[in-house]
């Protein structure tokens, strides 16, 4: 079995940048939005990497747990150039600006709303790259740490 730090310098390698230390960890947390909150199921259907894309034989992405999950000091903001003109942009998860200004975006008094889904690093990984994340550089998504408040006030 690999370690964290033969794992991290593989990823650096593959990805093309360092990836966050928690992504090597036996579970990953994920605060998701859009097509990944509701219902579970969709995840699992919805979530297939074929192995040409680096992935497993399909059957989508199993999770450990779902619950909704609360961040302060974000917001969702369409702001990920999509493909016009059907989807002509995605939605992302990004930081109020400094002092909490709002520069546009959803959020209820600096809080926002998504999906808590706790997987397996392997299963993680899976997600990330059908995200784009194998992209090599050419994501529109950045892999941060967030936050995030559970329904019974624990924070993740």
């Amino acid at each position: 079995m690999a370690s964290v730090l033969e794992r991290q310098a593989a990823d650096t390698k593959r990805y093309g940048y360092v990836r966050p230390r928690e992504v090597y960890e036996d579970y990953v947390y994920n605060f998701a939005i859009g097509s990944n909150i509701y219902p579970p199921d969709k995840l699992k259907s919805r979530r297939t990497v074929t192995v040409e894309q680096g992935g497993g034989s399909g059957g989508g992405v199993s999770y450990e747990s779902f619950e909704l999950g609360t961040a302060h000091g974000w917001r969702l903001a369409t702001n990920v150039l999509g493909m016009p003109p059907q989807e002509p942009a995605f939605a992302a998860v990004e930081p109020l600006g400094d002092g909490g200004e709002d520069a546009g975006g959803y959020h209820v008094n600096g809080w926002m709303q998504g999906a808590l889904i706790c997987l397996s690093r392997d299963a993680y990984n899976q997600l990330w790259d059908s995200e784009g994340g194998n992209a090599l550089r050419g994501s529109p998504y950045c892999e941060c740490i967030v936050q995030v408040k559970r329904q019974d006030g624990t924070e993740v």
